[in-house]
């Protein structure tokens, strides 16, 4: 027997066993410390509607698809115009999430001259908004957002519908939100980081966001509806508002209001824009952006423009393919109390200008882009009972435009000539 081989083996079994104990006695003395969770952890069930009446007027449709417009039977229409359910929780003091499923367009006439999902199109159960806030910072300066959400530019698409003006949306949101995610709800997976800075300091605050996008819904490319293609770029965006005044906000949220009711004085002026590198569908795709609102007691006036482009070099026809276009609205309102409520006038004015000549549109459509033009006035009322939580509205819309790929000659399924509507409604949040 080789002893002094045992006795190293002994040596070395009894140093183990010693450097056992020495970290079983530190890992007692030193226990995990775990994240402590939020002590006013709570869930908050949410539910949106917009019950809306429309009165068509003038409507015109290619029913047989012969590219003959008709005329359609004027029509009154009760539908869902929007519909959502969701919840907010925060599990965390430095983090919430927020998730909002929607079924919009329940019980609504293809031929009804207002915009969203039809009775037969599109109308489903799914995912409106799915994200995260993590606040990195004991200020509202950082704060990082993640998940499916819409980027941070043009006013009008990342303010909601139940907190605008109009009596619907001004709707070169979908003209900037189809530019930037290829769909109409603009959202699309990303990272965003964004705050608030100088939010202590009276008088301006500064409320920055940039983030990176991987948008893959797309109509235009041979083989399906959820691709970019054999090329792939991810989707820049940013947005600076300089606040003068009294702000929008003291903590930060990606969501924004039109109407302070009559609480703030100040005024908002947001500057941003896009950038996206080559896919399958074009070469570059860019975007700037400009957009204010001036709140001043009673007083509501908000706008954006943006100005679009996009190059397909050798995707399209013609060689090198450029599609320009520019977009935008102007709203005004006045707060007028009734009673102790708030009874709203307020006008707007929409515009689109894109490609109108044959050509142009065809090298347009080549990169997946509008065309035409379109134009949309806004004249109505709205009656805030509990802020935007519970306003009736009513409003008269007049449409128009020209021949083209544009929100005022598409409809889901159809070719149109979209006609003019009233509409009376109720929007409410509980």
């Amino acid at each position: 027997m080789n002893f002094k081989k045992q006795i190293s083996r002994v040596t070395m079994v009894l140093v183990l066993l010693t450097v056992l104990d020495t970290l079983s006695s530190y890992g007692q003395a030193k226990k995990p410390t775990w994240i402590e969770k939020n002590p006013n952890f709570k869930i908050d069930p949410f539910m949106m509607v917009q019950l809306w009446g429309v009165q068509t007027i003038g409507m015109r449709a290619d029913l047989d698809g012969d590219g003959t417009f008709e005329d359609v039977e004027n029509r009154f229409n009760i539908h869902l115009r929007r519909a959502r359910l969701g919840f907010r929780a925060n599990p965390y003091s430095w983090l919430n999430f927020t998730l909002v499923t929607f079924y919009d367009g329940v019980g609504k006439d293809e031929l009804n001259a207002s915009f969203g999902p039809s009775e037969v199109h599109d109308v489903g159960f799914g995912i409106w908004d799915a994200f995260f806030h993590a606040k990195l910072s004991d200020s509202e300066s950082l704060i990082i957002t993640g998940g499916y959400f819409r980027p941070q530019l043009g006013r009008e698409s990342i303010t909601s519908s139940f907190a605008t003006t109009s009596g619907d949306k001004a709707i070169q949101q979908n003209y900037i939100r189809f530019h930037l995610t290829g769909i109409g709800s603009g959202r699309t997976p990303g990272i965003n980081v964004g705050g608030l800075l100088f939010n202590d300091t009276e008088g301006f605050q500064i409320n920055y966001n940039a983030g990176i996008f991987n948008p893959v819904v797309t109509t235009d490319l041979p083989g399906g509806q959820n691709s970019v293609g054999t090329s792939a770029a991810p989707l820049f965006v940013g947005r600076t508002v300089f606040n003068f005044g009294d702000p929008e906000m003291s903590k930060y949220t990606i969501g924004y209001k039109s109407n302070y009711y009559n609480e703030r004085y100040g005024l908002s002026i947001g500057l941003g824009g896009s950038y996206q590198g080559e896919t399958g569908l074009f070469d570059l795709n860019t975007s700037l952006s400009a957009d204010f609102l001036l709140n001043w007691g009673p007083l509501n006036i908000d706008g954006d423009w943006h100005l679009l482009s996009r190059e397909g070099g050798d995707k399209g026809v013609g060689g090198l393919n450029v599609y320009n276009a520019n977009t935008g609205h102007i709203r005004a309102s006045y707060n007028i109390l009734v009673d102790g409520k708030i009874l709203e006038p307020t006008v707007m004015w929409m515009q689109y200008n894109g490609a109108e000549e044959a050509m142009a549109q065809k090298e347009a459509h080549a990169v997946g882009s509008f065309s035409g033009s379109n134009d949309t006035y806004n004249v109505g009322f709205n009656f805030y009972q509990n802020t935007h939580r519970l306003k009736w509205i009513a409003h008269y819309v007049i449409q128009q435009g020209t021949p083209g790929r544009n929100q005022w000659t598409g409809q889901q399924g159809l070719s149109i000539q979209r006609g003019n509507y009233f509409v009376i409604g109720l929007n409410a949040i509980f």
